[in-house]
């Protein structure tokens, strides 16, 4: 049993988002409670009233949750979409606060063949990176140049701990230092026995890790825990990332809530519905100064998706 569940079924035709504490960007779109397309499988992804919001081509709109107070973690954030068009896709992270103090956002993208429109799917993220508090959001980008879209939401929901089994290990991805970085903006990614070491100097924008797998068994929930030591650097920002182009979830971490040469772990996982290539595991640091982290050790687990 999760320690806290908070749905938002957005049951009531009478409410409205504002009511709800959602803030819709820009404030000029069609998005509204209304009915909405049933679906076809058991159990029900909707009970027929959810969110509706139209999108004009090639815009972005952002659905600004309410905040909800973190008491344990991992935090586990759902929802079910319905895309009246193949040409959406759709966002789903949490703004985030630390101790007092606002951090980057996690989220997680579906686009391209990730989105089938006609039908309800889900999509969801869990992670663990001592949050404090979280503030859902959804975002919806119009890839079409011509045509509007309309994209349903429905049965939005926040869980707090009781991690879930990650399934089965990928064992032996083969790391690669730097990969997709310009040779004259990066840092030093080395490989010290069984540990990852990412460094880096001020002027130098960031340095990673990339780590490769295939596997057929989809649709499945990804999860990846690391145990980071940062030894030192206060104002870059470490990054966990996973996916195959069309499917991607991240997780980020500011430098400054982490102990100096204390281990730390971090939990991230998101769900892939296609087979579009080989999955990518990412783990970075980015920022103004000097900083470095070394990885002692990094899992990733598979299991096929609720």
């Amino acid at each position: 049993m999760y320690d806290e569940h908070i749905l938002f079924g957005f049951d009531s035709l009478s409410s409205n988002l504002a009511s709800l504490g959602f803030q819709v960007i820009p404030q000029s779109i069609d998005a509204e409670i209304s009915a909405v397309p049933k679906g076809q499988t058991e159990p029900l992804p909707t009970n027929g009233v959810g969110i509706r919001v139209v999108v004009p081509a090639q815009e972005f709109v952002t659905l600004n949750g309410p905040p909800i107070r973190i008491s344990s973690e991992p935090i586990r954030i759902a929802v079910w979409y319905y895309a009246s068009e193949p040409d959406l896709h759709v966002g789903l992270g949490a703004f985030t606060n630390i101790q007092g103090r606002s951090g980057p956002a996690s989220f997680t993208i579906r686009g391209g063949v990730e989105v089938t429109a006609g039908i309800w799917q889900k999509t969801e993220i869990e992670i663990e990176a001592l949050y404090t508090q979280v503030n859902p959001f959804l975002v919806v980008y119009n890839a079409n140049v011509t045509t509007q879209g309309t994209l349903y939401f429905d049965n939005l929901s926040v869980d707090q701990g009781d991690a879930v089994d990650p399934g089965t290990a990928i064992i032996g991805l083969d790391w690669v230092a730097n990969l997709w970085l310009p040779e004259e903006d990066h840092g030093e990614a080395t490989i010290d026995g069984n540990h990852l070491v990412l460094e880096k100097s001020t002027g130098e924008g960031a340095t990673r890790f990339v780590g490769s797998y295939t596997t057929s068994n989809y649709p499945n929930i990804t999860t990846i825990e690391t145990e980071i030591v940062k030894d030192y650097g206060e104002s870059g920002i470490f990054t966990l990332w996973a996916g195959n182009g069309p499917s991607a979830f991240q997780a980020y971490i500011p430098l400054w809530i982490l102990p100096n040469n204390e281990p730390f772990t971090m939990r991230l996982a998101g769900n892939t519905a296609q087979n579009s290539g080989s999955m990518y595991v990412v783990v970075q640091i980015s920022g103004e100064d000097d900083e470095r982290c070394t990885i002692n050790s990094i899992e990733v687990h598979e299991r096929i998706s609720d």
